[in-house]
Order: structure tokens, then C-alpha cells, then sequence
């Protein structure tokens, strides 16, 4: 395989893309507009159409992220509160299992060239959630919209994906993004609990006390069927469930359903 050097880090590498950075080495044209894209250029700078992607609406990745740093920063921050630890001995929330961890540690980038679709998203999400939750904005910056991107990509979604991008949304400050994910989750599967989950931070990031109570009691009236249903995406999630189920067995107070069983 010819080696190429990365335009935007002037890395080395083969495949699709930077080993180093993540930028596309290979240059291409706008499949909406035509235009030229340089290999570093991730959206059309004719129509901002993501490369190989459909055109940008509300809530993508390029509008979601189009911040001003500052903002970004106090972003991150409220993340950090609201987001990355849930009462459960620290957890973190959302993240995927261990084996999707980079083997090279924390500053090794992920090679993204000899992934798969999901696979890169997968990994790219995984970044970002570490990054959040070291409190690393700048890799958080640069991560999350290639992860959004990625997500984007796939040509099919599970309710495990869908949490994965609702996440991303929530550090990006994309709220009805997220919302509008978590209804889809629920709307292809009616009390799955990352539905409520998500519904249940958007409302606590609002500061809907009311909107909380109600999505903790959906929860727990949903919690003990689904909990036995054996999906396999819970059992990746399980301290963020957990987590969830204590907050809303308090918030609720006695006599509430899900006991845990």
C-alpha cells in the first residue's frame, strides 16, 4: 500500500486516513456539489456536505460544533458535572467496554484506516468519553465531530448506537439531538432504558425536576422486565443502568417499582 503524507500533520500513512490525526489523506470531490476536498477537509467548503455524506441539517455535526472555543470550554465543564460521574463509586457514564479501549493508551490515536463502519465509530466515541472524562477539551474538540461523522455513516443503528451519539450530542451541547435520539430509541423499542436515561439527564440539564420525576418513574416501571430481557447492550452499560436506577429509586422515594431483581 503507497504511503501518503497527512496535508494536515505531515504524518506518514496508508489507508484512508491519518493514523496521527484522523484526517482523510485521500483528496476526493463533493458527492452533492462537485467541488474539490482536500484530503484534510472533512465537509464540502462549497455546500458543507460531509465527505461521502449527506448534506448538514439541523443538529449536525458541523452546526453542533461550530462553537466559539470559550463556549466549548464551558460546555465541557457542565459535561463534567452533569455527565461523567453518576452516583454509583464513580462510574463513567456511557462508556463502552474495556475492549474497545486504544491497546497504546490515552495518546496513541485510534488507527481508523482498517476499521469498519461501526467499528470506527465505536472507537471514536470511546475517545471522546475518555477525553471528557479526563477533562481533556482539546481532544474532545477534535474527536467529537469525526465521531458524530462516523455515526452519521452507518448505514444501520441499534439502540446501543443511537445511546453511543446521543451521548456525543449531550457533551456537544446538542440537546434536542439527543432528545430527539432518545425518542427514536423508545420508539423502536418502547421502555428501553437507555431511552430514559438520556430523557432523564436532558431533564436534569434543564433543570426540570417535574420532567425527571416522570422519566425516573418510567424507568422503574420498566426497569425489572428489561432488565431480564437479556439485550446485550445493557450488560455493556450495566454501571450507567445501575447508576440511573439509584438516583430514580431515591428520587422516587418508598414503595416505587424496580427493585433491582
Amino acid at each position: 500500500m503507497t504511503s501518503t503524507t497527512c496535508s494536515k500533520c505531515g504524518a506518514p500513512g496508508t489507508g484512508n486516513f491519518c493514523q496521527e490525526c484522523g484526517a482523510a489523506l485521500k483528496p476526493g470531490f463533493c458527492t452533492k456539489c462537485g467541488a474539490a476536498m482536500g484530503s484534510d477537509t472533512a465537509f464540502c467548503p462549497s455546500c458543507g456536505v460531509a465527505r461521502g455524506g449527506a448534506p448538514p441539517t439541523a443538529g449536525s455535526p458541523q452546526s453542533n460544533w461550530a462553537i466559539p472555543a470559550g463556549m466549548l470550554v464551558i460546555a465541557v465543564a457542565i459535561s463534567l458535572v452533569f455527565l461523567v460521574r453518576i452516583n454509583n463509586g464513580g462510574s463513567t457514564v456511557g462508556l463502552p467496554p474495556q475492549g474497545l479501549t486504544t491497546s497504546a493508551g490515552a495518546g496513541t490515536p485510534p488507527d481508523l484506516s482498517q476499521m469498519t463502519p461501526r467499528e470506527r465509530f465505536d472507537r471514536l466515541y470511546n475517545r471522546v468519553m475518555r477525553a471528557t472524562e479526563q477533562g481533556d477539551a482539546a481532544t474532545m474538540q477534535q474527536f467529537a465531530p469525526m465521531a458524530i461523522a462516523a455515526y452519521d455513516m452507518l448505514e444501520e443503528v441499534d439502540a446501543d448506537a443511537r445511546y453511543h451519539a446521543a451521548l456525543l450530542k449531550l457533551h456537544g451541547g446538542d440537546m434536542p439531538g439527543s432528545a430527539a435520539l432518545a425518542d427514536s430509541i423508545l420508539a423502536e423499542t418502547p421502555n428501553h432504558l437507555f431511552g430514559f436515561i438520556i430523557q432523564g439527564t436532558l431533564a436534569k440539564w434543564q433543570n426540570d425536576p417535574a420532567a425527571l420525576a416522570r422519566v425516573q418513574r418510567d424507568f422503574l416501571a420498566a426497569y425489572d422486565e428489561e432488565i431480564t430481557a437479556g439485550r446485550p447492550e445493557y450488560d455493556h452499560h450495566r454501571p450507567s443502568i445501575e447508576g440511573f436506577l439509584t438516583e430514580a429509586q431515591t428520587g422516587a422515594g418508598p414503595g416505587v417499582a424496580g427493585s433491582g431483581g
